[in-house]
């Protein structure tokens, strides 16, 4: 039951082999251009990119230099 979940949106991002070589800035870059990204969240241990290299803290970084949470 989606409405009982607060979100206003769900975006399922397919994976894919080019995906899986983009690094974490270029798609939280695309993320905030194609759908106006302003919060995203993330658990324990999560990382995505290239390589599990956009940690939290990473992620963070970009959030501040792309303006998104």
């Amino acid at each position: 039951h989606f409405a009982q979940t607060g979100l206003d949106h769900l975006f399922i991002v397919p994976f894919s082999a080019p995906l899986a070589q983009t690094d974490a800035h270029d798609f939280m870059a695309l993320l905030r251009e194609k759908i106006g990204l302003k919060l995203f969240l993330g658990g324990p241990d999560f990382a995505l990119g290239k390589g599990r290299a956009g940690t939290i803290p990473q992620l963070q970084e970009i959030g501040k230099s792309l303006g998104f949470e």
